[in-house]
């Protein structure tokens, strides 16, 4: 029973983990963008862009499947031989 929660969520942060990988790519753009703007507004923009670009890569994306993966390689398998 173990297995398929650990597969379930291991899914759902490998397809979290997609979508942070499209959503980066947005996120580089707006941060090019921004440097193109008048200096008050253009700091701004890209201290902000660097906080969602920070907690997108860290939050979200790395530590979720990382925990999980590691979990499953530290000898905690789910399978049990025939």
């Amino acid at each position: 029973m173990l297995f398929f929660y650990v597969k379930a969520l291991h899914i759902i942060f490998i397809v979290t983990w997609f979508a942070g990988l499209f959503y980066i790519v947005r996120l580089f753009v707006y941060n090019a963008e921004a440097q193109e703007k008048p200096a008050p507004e253009r700091s701004i923009l890209q201290q902000q862009y660097n906080i969602m670009m920070k907690r997108l890569w860290f939050g979200i994306t790395a530590i979720g499947d990382t925990y999980i993966d590691f979990w499953a390689l530290d000898g905690h398998s789910v399978w049990q031989p025939a």
